[in-house]
């Protein structure tokens, strides 16, 4: 859930400002089921944010193929509904040149499926703090100079991944979307309602 994603998308046009209004967005990724669009509106859930794809995998393989396989389904979808969507991405860049990799086979996916509501970086970063935030300065200035997202870019991170780079250095920049995994199953039931599962 993510008020963020909603003020990208009112930026943007593409959604309404609303009074006493709590936005909801949901996150998928090549696995997940058909989404029934129309239980997500009776919910408030009113964007969707899709998996864009990787370059290199968990154990740092390069892939031959970036995109989701089932990204443009899954877009095309969303645009039938009329739900703003936004596209997420795994960064697991080790150095700037990789970076550089991972940026250019990503501008494929952003320009074939431009985001309504940004695009999102979801980072696994395993080096100095300092190469990390070279990273980050490497997909702000492509991301803005080549795909002109200013404005439109945001990190997806749970409060570890955040302390691996400097956030003082670019709240100004970037959204913020910080995940809080849930500490125990109490929090499911005040968090969710039956109807919930529907979606």
């Amino acid at each position: 859930m993510s008020n963020l994603a909603y003020e990208v998308a009112v930026r943007g046009n593409i959604l309404p400002p609303k009074e006493n209004y709590t936005p909801y967005a949901i996150t998928i990724d090549r696995n997940s089921p058909t989404i029934d669009y129309n239980a997500m509106k009776e919910h408030d859930v009113s964007m969707v944010v899709i998996e864009g794809g990787y370059l290199f995998d968990s154990v740092h393989l390069k892939q031959s193929r970036y995109k989701n396989p089932n990204l443009d389904a899954q877009v095309n979808l969303a645009k039938e509904n009329k739900v703003a969507y936004g596209i997420y991405v795994d960064v697991r860049s080790r150095n700037v040149e990789e970076a550089k990799e991972e940026i250019k086979a990503m501008s494929l996916v952003i320009q074939r499926h431009p985001p309504e509501v940004g695009l999102w970086l979801r980072l696994y970063l395993s080096n100095s703090k300092s190469m990390n935030n070279s990273i980050i300065d490497t997909y702000y200035d492509y991301c803005v100079e080549r795909l002109g997202l200013k404005d439109q870019l945001g990190l997806y991170v749970t409060r570890d991944q955040l302390n691996q780079i400097d956030w003082d250095n670019y709240y100004e920049n970037w959204y913020l979307w910080l995940i809080e995994p849930l500490s125990s199953l109490a929090d499911i039931d005040q968090l969710l309602t039956p109807a919930f599962f529907k979606l």
